[in-house]
């Protein structure tokens, strides 16, 4: 068995929120992130993308570049498809069931200011969806919502009012649910205090391999596969 080598970039994948629209340019949280950490970061945020867009993308990606797969990654999906909890949990178990390590956060769901007020419907899904993907994932979960509304600039009487609703504030915002560069620093800074799940832990491949069966549940049989040594493995990548 072989230890990883240390990354020398994470990859951000995602959607507008990963992509940084509502911010200029370079204030996106993965060039924030690049410039806390002193690490390089890669954005794979495209605006509009659904879990399911992402989680395609991703198996694409990997499958192409699979020496890729020992750098650390974030994954922020949902926002476009958060009905879908039961699809979301599900993509997201199978891009983390592609890593050969636990080197990875996964971001919880924000609510928008005008559809997903606290206790209707669109704002119950995302609080349950986040509280499942806390559950799954554990420490690796970041649970970015709740810390956005906490953030809230008690000086300017709309961010109290949104503070009561369960919102992000209004100062960090850019629309009713994109960021502003204040926004996507409060991220970046966030995701900097949770750094050390996303640096290399020396794990070997079989340690790996065991972590990731953690998370195998959802993941679709047709690309999964069980070796010799009784380790199921992702069929696309792990061949060889």
């Amino acid at each position: 068995a072989v230890n990883a080598s240390i990354p020398s970039s994470i990859y951000c994948w995602g959607d507008s929120m990963t992509f940084g629209t509502g911010s200029t340019a370079g204030n996106d949280y993965p060039s924030i992130l690049s410039k806390t950490v002193n690490w390089k970061t890669v954005n794979k945020g495209i605006p509009g993308e659904t879990s399911t867009e992402i989680k395609d993308r991703f198996i694409a990606f990997y499958t192409a570049n699979p020496a890729e797969l020992k750098k650390p990654v974030i994954i922020w999906a949902g926002r476009n498809n958060y009905p879908s909890g039961t699809t979301i949990k599900s993509d997201i178990a199978t891009m983390i069931a592609m890593l050969p390590h636990s080197n990875f956060l996964v971001v919880g769901i924000t609510n928008s200011k005008t559809r997903e007020k606290i206790d209707n419907s669109g704002y119950n899904k995302i609080v349950e969806l986040n509280n499942d993907l806390k559950t799954i994932y554990g420490t690796n979960f970041i649970d970015i919502r709740s810390f956005l509304v906490s953030q809230y600039n008690p000086s300017i009487p709309q961010d109290v009012i949104d503070f009561g609703l369960d919102l992000p504030p209004t100062s960090l915002l850019s629309d009713n649910i994109h960021l502003n560069d204040l926004g996507y620093r409060k991220v970046a800074s966030f995701i900097a205090n949770h750094f050390s799940l996303l640096e290399n832990k020396g794990i070997t491949y079989a340690e790996a391999i065991v972590t990731r069966n953690q998370y195998i549940t959802g993941v679709p049989s047709s690309i999964l596969k069980t070796g010799s040594d009784g380790l199921v493995t992702n069929s696309v990548l792990y061949e060889n």
